[in-house]
């Protein structure tokens, strides 16, 4: 069977192509053989499933150990039913352990005292395996906080009499890091802090290990087990630009190979990775689904949109920051800095955030038979005429749509693009908000134009200049065709949208003709 880039679900070997877990988690392998304990943590579709689902199954076969990977998410109850997350939990890890060989598997449960049931359930495996066992428990942040304390606080109590009498090795999987997680039951006093989880967990003196995103070696390694599949190769330029705009997100990397392998059988170029980018920005995949309602919340807005205009983060609290975090649409950089996760994360952002303009486009066609020659090739300056057009009636209206004033303009200009390239060529971005600009990169059967998108606000000069010299090395670097720029007036004085909404035609330094949208 010919394994494929997987989208769905955690990574099977036999199925999909993935990664060595020793080459993501080089540490773990140590830490269990030396009967630790350890708290593995990363955002969400960074592979934390797959790696220790992967690694449990090479364990046990192994002959070494008997290794089961158990999610905690069947015992997320609330937090007053303590023992029915108990029998919830032993319910799932003896379900889990069913694919572990019969001599392996758990003896059947016998209850004892509520509190008491899963290190009960674990001392009677551990004594009854013929091997030491390794458990990985996944999702374990998912437990509300007196479930997690109870599990953490048996766990702890059996910690002393591993490896014979209890688990050699337990690995906790979560979205944060133990100290990270919020403490329970509001303030503590100084005796009962160490009943935290993160006092609990170190109390087992575990270790603590982040699993990071994909480094480019890593993007050209999961590809070049395609290649070594199939034949089917991904240049060098490829793999650079697919680890350029997913920043070695997993989930990222995936997607992209797939939906381009699914549309072409022809060695991978980079333009390739480019238009699945845009395919994917507009397509609400698993993932995707999951991220964009993010987007409209209060908390996350008031982190993504100072990001993008490169602003300090004035109204986030730590725990707003840690959410961000947590659902993997920011990450740190190497100082500790947040920023947003990737440039696919961004354009996601710019797009969704931008659908109630879209929804407010019905007066763009781009079917309109006008806009095409009788070669069915567009007419780029139709278009531009048609924006034009649309700003000079519904400018201002269109920006009041939008609750992300500072982004606004940036915004409702690309939604007039992405309605184009329904029909008409691809569309892709370079996101530079923070230098007051938006460039795209509009290709078509018309060829390629560069549109640089700025606003001018108050106090601040006329962006023309800048917005030509910028243009002039982008044609200059990058040989299109055509260049637009399109300048927003947004200081308080402007004048309505039909005084001060016109085109104009202006020169680069080089002497490159230019047109000039001023809205």
């Amino acid at each position: 069977m010919v394994r494929r880039f997987n989208t769905v679900g955690p990574c099977q070997r036999d199925l999909h192509y993935i990664l060595d877990p020793k080459e993501r988690l080089p540490q773990v392998s140590q830490v269990i053989d030396q009967a630790g304990y350890f708290w593995l943590h990363g955002p969400r579709q960074t592979g934390k499933t797959t790696a220790l689902s992967v690694l449990a199954r090479d364990l046990t076969s192994r002959g070494k150990y008997a290794a089961v990977l158990v999610s905690a998410v069947a015992a997320s109850v609330s937090a007053y039913e303590e023992a029915i997350a108990e029998d919830a939990f032993l319910y799932e890890l003896q379900q889990s352990a069913r694919v572990l060989p019969e001599s392996l598997r758990p003896p059947q449960w016998e209850y004892q005292v509520p509190g008491q049931r899963i290190r009960a359930a674990l001392v009677a495996w551990a004594e009854a395996c013929p091997r030491p066992l390794v458990i990985f428990i996944d999702d374990v942040d998912t437990l509300d906080e007196r479930p997690l304390l109870s599990l953490l606080r048996q766990i702890a109590g059996g910690f002393a009499q591993r490896p014979h009498h209890f688990p050699q090795s337990i690995g906790f999987v979560g979205l944060r890091e133990v100290d990270q997680l919020p403490l329970p039951w509001g303030r503590r006093t100084n005796r009962q802090e160490w009943m935290t989880p993160g006092g609990l967990f170190h109390g087992m003196k575990g270790a603590s290990f982040a699993l990071k995103t994909f480094t480019v070696e890593d993007v050209a390694n999961v590809y070049q087990k395609h290649t070594k599949a199939t034949g089917q190769l991904f240049t060098l330029e490829a793999v650079d630009r697919a680890f350029e705009v997913t920043q070695g997100q997993p989930w990222l990397v995936n997607v992209l190979a797939n939906q381009i392998i699914t549309d072409t059988d022809e060695p991978i170029e980079s333009y390739l990775i480019d238009t699945a980018t845009e395919k994917l920005i507009q397509k609400q995949n698993t993932h995707i689904d999951h991220l964009v309602p993010r987007l409209w919340e209060t908390r996350v807005q008031e982190i993504v949109e100072p990001l993008l205009m490169g602003q300090p983060l004035i109204h986030s609290t730590r725990e707003d920051l840690a959410y961000a975090l947590d659902v993997g649409i920011c990450c740190l950089d190497r100082y500790g800095g947040l920023m947003l996760a990737n440039p696919i994360y961004q354009a996601i952002a710019l797009y969704h955030l931008s659908t109630p303009v879209l929804a407010s486009l019905t007066s763009v066609d781009p079917n309109i038979p006008t806009w095409v020659d009788f070669k069915g090739v567009i007419n780029v300056q139709r278009v531009l005429e048609a924006l034009l057009q649309l700003w000079q009636h519904q400018g201002d209206a269109l920006l009041n749509t939008l609750p992300h004033k500072t982004i606004a303009p940036y915004l409702a200009i690309s939604a007039f693009f992405w309605r184009v390239t329904q029909v008409h060529g691809t569309l892709s971005h370079t996101i530079e908000l923070s230098k007051n600009r938006l460039q795209m990169a509009w290709k078509s059967g018309a060829g390629m134009v560069y549109v640089i998108v700025m606003v001018w606000r108050d106090h601040q000069p006329d962006p023309l200049e800048s917005g030509l010299t910028h243009l002039n090395k982008l044609i200059n670097h990058k040989g299109g065709s055509l260049g637009w720029l399109v300048i927003i007036d947004q200081r308080p004085e402007r004048t309505t949208d039909g005084q001060r909404t016109r085109l104009e035609s202006s020169q680069t330094a080089s002497g490159k003709s230019v047109a000039v949208l001023r809205g």
